[in-house]
């Protein structure tokens, strides 16, 4: 109990007018009000809204919650707290605004976006931005796709309304918490849509959406015809440690094909690597005759053994270094082949793979 009342303190609350324990061990904290409240429908919402949000502040039970909810009643053998405390409904709907709504709505913004789903399709950038809110004519459509989207994360319909009534809370304007039980509602009924229309989710975020096996375990990669652009890159990783010097020299075409990439997969691939730091690439000549030196950066190197076996190493590789930059180092915005991957000034490195011609 001493844990709960903390929980209870540090979430801001006021004390507790009761706390009753079960025979299970567990609690049932009751807050007292100082007067009672007609059950119209607008206050029955807020009244399950305050009670959730109560509930997930001191990591209480969200199965456990709703204005027709059957409660054991105190008695002196089952309480184990007791105050003369009682709390105004208006006091209840601060404690919300202040502690809740405003601190939330203010980190979102802070960290660019909801923090509202952390699983699958929500961690999508399109789901993301939905989450971060949408304007008035989007509202109802997007409660409804973002319902669809808890439901298919497995998310059981009270949490499903849980998330949606806080996302509702940190729009410009709000809908009608009815509006929002609707929807939950309509979703999760039987024979609702499985799950959001992907066409839908990119129409309300302008971002493009699509279900596919970027979503589903990947198979492993000796079972899939094509390889992901991770796992290139780390065999552009694993070559180069590999390699004398930790670098290689070519044409864009024949790296490509050392790697098994296409040309297009290729220069994606060491775009990522350039972006992350992890290499650095010059290309100098033009035309058919340009040569491009892929070399591994310092942070990257570690000490282990080179793999003879690899197809890319060979006593006969040579491979010359500068201390400073060569003359010869250029700032280009355009290679061989389509659109460039390198901007900027790297130390110019040479040498050359078994078999080619010499640079």
């Amino acid at each position: 109990m001493p844990e709960l009342l903390d929980r209870i303190s540090a979430a801001g609350l006021p004390q507790p007018s009761l706390i009753v324990r079960t025979p299970s061990g567990g609690f049932h904290v009751h807050f007292i009000l100082d007067q009672p409240r007609k059950a119209y429908s607008n206050a029955v919402r807020r009244y399950q809204l305050l009670q959730r949000t109560i509930a997930e502040a001191i990591g209480a039970d969200l199965k456990a919650i709703g204005a027709e909810r059957f409660f054991r009643i105190p008695n002196d053998s089952n309480i184990i707290f007791q105050s003369d405390s009682t709390v105004s409904f208006d006091a209840l709907n601060d404690w919300y605004w202040i502690n809740h709504v405003e601190s939330r709505t203010s980190r979102s913004r802070a960290a660019g976006r909801a923090d509202l789903g952390a699983r699958g399709i929500l961690q999508h950038p399109a789901f993301q931005a939905l989450l971060r809110g949408v304007q008035i004519g989007a509202r109802d459509q997007t409660a409804y796709t973002l319902a669809l989207a808890f439901k298919v994360e497995g998310y059981l319909e009270e949490e499903a309304a849980a998330k949606l009534h806080t996302w509702n809370e940190i729009l410009d304007t709000p809908l009608p918490c009815r509006e929002i039980e609707k929807k939950v509602k309509s979703a999760f009924r039987e024979g609702a849509k499985k799950g959001p229309k992907a066409s839908i989710v990119t129409e309300l975020s302008g971002i493009a959406f699509q279900y596919g096996p970027i979503w589903e375990p990947a198979k492993p990669r000796e079972e899939r015809k094509n390889s992901h652009f991770d796992e290139w890159a780390n065999d552009v990783i694993t070559s180069l440690k590999a390699l004398p010097g930790n670098e290689i020299v070519d044409s864009q075409r024949k790296l490509a094909a050392h790697w098994g990439m296409s040309l297009s997969s290729f220069q994606h691939v060491i775009r990522m690597l350039i972006d992350s730091k992890r290499i650095t690439v010059e290309v100098t000549g033009k035309g058919r005759a340009a040569q491009t030196v892929i070399r591994l950066v310092c942070d990257e190197l570690e000490p282990e053994k080179i793999d003879s076996s690899s197809p890319l190493v060979s006593s006969g590789a040579k491979t010359q270094f500068f201390n400073v930059p060569s003359s010869n180092t250029l700032i280009l915005d355009t290679v061989v082949g389509g659109a460039g991957f390198l901007l900027g000034r790297f130390i110019y490195v040479r040498g050359r793979l078994p078999g080619t011609d010499p640079p």
